[in-house]
């Protein structure tokens, strides 16, 4: 008996909910059902990790006892070297580092142009970031040398300097940079 007045209590809820309530129900189901199979599929990749992780720490305790060297294959010395990247979110930090060396410089830093630039086929993505900037020769120097030290990731494409007159003192300069980050996997 019981059964049956829940049975009946649950239609009539669900005839209360009308068509929308309906259709947000089974999204939020739907929702539900995506969310699980997308945490598996990460805690797969993850435990996948860790067996690899675990196997390369018992090669390389045996390796120390025997006293032998670990010789990689291309690919795990190339997929090493792809893991020494930042991911794509540590962009902002990074840019926290330039506008913070550029103020430390003494120069201000005018709207950029930013741009992502990426292929499927990549296992790296370019952010690239085009700097005007206004200051003493020595100062761009020295905010750009500063820049590149505290990014390792980050290199100088190009720099242009431009001097409206020979004694004035300050040049306008566009610095490109490019930000080297690991692709999302």
């Amino acid at each position: 008996m019981n059964m049956l007045l829940l049975q009946r209590r649950m239609v009539y809820r669900l005839g209360q909910l009308g068509s929308p309530g309906l259709l947000g129900l089974v999204l939020l189901l739907l929702a539900g059902l995506a969310w699980k199979f997308w945490l598996q599929s990460h805690e797969l990749e993850l435990q996948r990790l860790a067996t690899t992780v675990q196997a390369n720490a018992v090669e390389l305790k045996k390796s120390k006892q025997s006293g032998t060297k670990i010789e990689l294959t291309q690919e795990t010395a190339l997929n090493q070297f792809y893991q020494t990247f930042p991911l794509a979110p540590s962009v902002s930090s990074s840019l926290k580092n330039v506008y913070a060396s550029a103020s430390k410089n003494g120069l201000v830093l005018e709207t950029g142009e930013y741009s992502l630039l990426q292929s499927d086929s990549e296992r790296l993505v370019r952010y690239r970031i085009a700097l005007p900037v206004k200051g003493s020769f020595q100062k761009i120097l020295t905010f750009t040398d500063a820049v590149l030290e505290e990014v390792p990731t980050m290199a100088l494409e190009s720099a242009s300097f431009k001097r409206e007159n020979v004694t004035d003192l300050l040049v306008d300069a566009k610095l490109v940079f490019v930000i080297y980050v690991g692709a999302q996997p």
